[in-house]
């Protein structure tokens, strides 16, 4: 068995993180044919060395989103077979009459947890092929690990993963309240400071859930709402008081008194 470390290039750009002075060997920059620009932001394969190491671990322990940017993938065979097949995993393909191609941010692990949540045992293995366990950790510094589910010689999905209409869906639809999280600490980023990173995920995915039962889409009112989950921890979800100024509109007037209602109940 062999290591290696996946890092997601975009993350480290939104850092101002670089590789420049670790001077790691044998660094694959995945989307390196698609351009300099493309092979900058996307996934980043390093061979395990301390060096690697030290660096990896600088990341998860980050309190921000520094924490999803690396993975640690446990794999058969050569190295240049890892790439190969990394390589090949960028698409996600659908299975509609007109199938369509999505670039897939597998080295981002908030997309690729819930990636994992969604696909067949069969894409799974196709997913992970010379990859016996894939780590990383969860926002609330939980380590997760995706392995080949069984039965050891079970069908495996050929490349580029093709999912259905439904699992399309139910992967958009899980992956948005990331958005959710960058859209309310742009327009609030005081809030920055309340809780810590997994609390701040965890009552982001609670608001986005309930945002998704009631169909509101309005993106000033969904960030009212997320606002109100994190300043009181969760509570404003059970406000009978609070729901009411949330189904009353989505004027501006509406939607600051649903604010001053989070700041008047907000958790000390």
């Amino acid at each position: 068995m062999n290591n290696a470390y996946l890092l997601d290039g975009a993350l480290l750009r939104q850092h101002g993180l670089t590789l420049d002075t670790l001077a790691l060997a044998d660094t694959a920059y995945l989307y390196s044919d698609l351009g300099q620009d493309a092979a900058s932001v996307g996934p980043i394969l390093l061979p395990e060395t301390p060096a690697a190491l030290a660096f990896a671990n600088s990341l998860i322990n980050a309190e921000d989103s520094r924490r999803f940017a690396t993975s640690l993938l446990t794999y058969r065979g050569p190295l240049e077979s890892l790439r190969d097949h990394l390589s090949q995993l960028r698409y996600l393909e659908t299975t509609h009459d007109n199938p369509r191609h999505y670039f897939l941010r597998y080295a981002d692990m908030r997309v690729f947890e819930v990636l994992a949540g969604v696909v067949t045992a069969e894409q799974c293995r196709g997913l992970l092929g010379p990859i016996v366990r894939w780590s990383f950790v969860a926002p609330d510094k939980t380590f997760l690990e995706l392995s080949p589910p069984g039965p050891p010689n079970g069908a495996i999905s050929a490349l580029p993963l093709r999912v259905s209409p439904s699992q399309l869906d139910s992967f958009l639809r899980n992956s948005r309240y990331h958005e959710l999280l960058h859209a309310t600490l742009a327009h609030r980023p005081g809030l920055a400071q309340r809780g810590n990173l997994g609390q701040q995920h965890a009552w982001t995915q609670q608001a986005h859930d309930w945002l998704l039962e009631q169909h509101i889409q309005h993106g000033g009112l969904q960030v009212v709402v997320n606002e109100a989950v994190w300043r009181t921890h969760g509570a404003a979800l059970s406000s009978s008081e609070f729901i009411a100024l949330v189904q009353q509109g989505t004027d501006d007037r509406q939607l600051e008194r649903a604010r001053v209602w989070s700041a008047k109940h907000a958790v000390a």
